[in-house]
């Protein structure tokens, strides 16, 4: 979208255009969704083809009342005043143009909820995109051409009657999904204006736990399902294959730091990953900042075909100070654990035991997901051909992947994550980011890892530096490099050996305890149930 020229604050003199542009972001993001959600459900899943149908109607009639607003209170005084006829016929010819589009959206709508069948699936995805295509057409003509005229001709007065009208035409009991929908992708400065016009009981209701959860409950797609439910919306096949995903947490100084870990989905929803107290640092960061998301990207080992899409969760999490010594609880995740990666197997044996006791001491972490987006996989590519030593900090590391995952922060300072190529240019790494992917400038970092199909000859590297964006492209300047197993040396081994059990005991000693017991024989047990398997 092309820049447009309406106040981005409020005056007393002048409309308070850029409202207007809040609001239709939710329409742009919406827009974007559908067709994912729609493509998501499994065939025959009449249940969730019922529940995005919902979502999918509630969607329509926003729009719609959206623009009855516009024709009742703005495009009456523009005509009289603006005499601009060519411009006003315009947009009221988009108007007509959508309306066409969301017919044919209804007629395939009504076609696919009845059987979730696949094929009408996929047409009322591609409706969903043409419709997409012309309101993006009329989003932006509006912006850039009519804002201004509104700015100019309307006064302040006519101009608060028609947020006043939009928000008595929402039903009561949908008033804070539409107010979590609006604020979801806000600056703090519009939060403040919009709760500020919001009916006193929204505001009342409006704590920031609720703030957290209802992006969740839009984009499951599934009225009052709550946060638990909207992995129901995602492809859990190629989420439960996915050997490892990236997970990232905001560092002290606000930084988005990821690292490859293994994730295991629950019943109620949740995600449930682990830390040993050798690296505790994912672990102090969540109890600073409790904001984390996790991209599954990587489909090295999990037998999935190469167009598997990538799946972006965002979302809060616990981390309780317990220490887990045994599998009791977990068995699940363990079981996993022992059957991707066998040789963690030989860990519980006796002649091992005492060298890799910090391993099996584990702080638990849950993540309660409150977003969902699906991506399309990088089209694959062989690592780079670097030309010579590059001065890049990270150059070298980089070069060695054919992609990278970027983790930055959105406008609200909540951790983004997205796989893309970085290119080595003279300040930095240039980036092309998903139009999904909300990165503002400001902390990043770029991570490559790798493994293979046994989760053996594991290898990882953290560029941290500062994103600069502009549109879809970004660079990060890099700082610093951090490669926690080493750099391919023989004597790696033994020294993260050695830096792993130091952590174990500075982490206990700090908390003034002594160092539990693993319950081996428990996780003995695991290890050879998971071998028969």
């Amino acid at each position: 979208m092309s820049p447009s020229t309406t106040d981005e604050r409020p005056t007393a003199e002048r409309p308070y255009t850029h409202e207007m542009i809040v609001v239709h972001r939710v329409f742009r993001r919406e827009s974007a969704y559908l067709p994912r959600l729609v493509r998501a459900v499994p065939d025959g899943d009449t249940a969730r083809a019922a529940k995005v149908a919902d979502h999918l109607r509630e969607y329509v009639a926003g729009l719609h009342s959206h623009h009855s607003v516009e024709d009742e209170l703005i495009w009456p005084h523009l005509r009289t005043r603006a005499a601009d006829e060519r411009l006003i016929a315009r947009v009221e010819e988009q108007h007509q143009r959508i309306d066409v589009s969301l017919t044919v959206v209804a007629e395939w709508t009504a076609a696919w909820e009845r059987t979730a069948d696949g094929i009408a699936g996929e047409e009322l995805a591609l409706a969903l995109e043409q419709h997409r295509t012309v309101l993006l057409e009329h989003l932006d003509a509006e912006e850039q051409l009519v804002l201004p005229l509104v700015a100019e001709h309307l006064t302040v007065a006519e101009w608060d009657l028609v947020g006043r009208r939009g928000l008595e035409r929402i039903p009561k009991s949908r008033l804070l999904i539409a107010l979590g929908a609006i604020l979801e992708d806000a600056t703090p400065e519009e939060r403040t204006y919009f709760l500020a016009r919001t009916p006193l009981v929204g505001r009342l209701l409006w704590p920031p736990p609720v703030l957290r959860r209802l992006p969740g409950d839009t984009r499951a797609a599934g009225r009052g399902a709550g946060p638990v439910t909207l992995l129901n919306s995602a492809p859990l096949d190629v989420l439960d294959a996915c050997r490892t995903c990236e997970f990232v947490t905001l560092g002290r100084d606000g930084t988005p730091l990821a690292w490859p870990t293994a994730v295991r989905r629950q019943k109620d929803g949740t995600l449930l990953l682990s830390t040993s107290l050798a690296f505790t640092q994912k672990a102090l960061n969540i109890r600073r900042d409790d904001r984390v998301a996790l991209l599954f990207s990587d489909p090295t080992g999990s037998g999935l075909p190469a167009h598997a899409p990538q799946i972006f969760v965002g979302g809060r999490v616990e981390c309780p100070d317990e220490i887990m010594t045994g599998p009791e609880g977990v068995e699940d995740y363990w079981r996993m654990l022992f059957e991707r990666q066998p040789h963690s197997r030989a860990y519980v044996t006796a002649p091992l035991r005492r060298l890799m006791d910090w391993y099996y001491l584990r702080l638990l972490i849950t993540v309660t997901p409150d977003q969902l987006v699906l991506r399309p996989p990088l089209p694959t590519s062989a690592p780079q051909d670097p030309k010579g030593p590059h001065p890049l900090p990270g150059a070298a590391q980089l070069a060695r992947f054919s992609s990278a995952v970027l983790a930055a922060r959105d406008a609200s300072g909540a951790p983004v994550l997205a796989r893309t190529r970085p290119v080595p240019a003279d300040e930095g790494f240039a980036l092309d980011i998903p139009s999904d992917c909300a990165a503002t400038p400001g902390p990043a970092s770029l991570l490559v890892h790798r493994h293979d199909e046994l989760l053996n000859h594991m290898h990882n590297t953290l560029v941290r530096g500062t994103l600069e964006t502009a549109g879809d492209r970004g660079l990060l300047v890099p700082t610093k490099v951090v490669e926690p197993m080493g750099t391919g040396r023989p004597t790696d081994a033994i020294r993260v050996l050695r830096s792993t059990r130091r952590a174990t005991a500075r982490y206990l000693e700090r908390r003034g305890l002594d160092r539990p017991r693993v319950r081996w024989d428990e996780f003995k047990a695991l290890a050879v149930s998971a071998k028969r398997t």
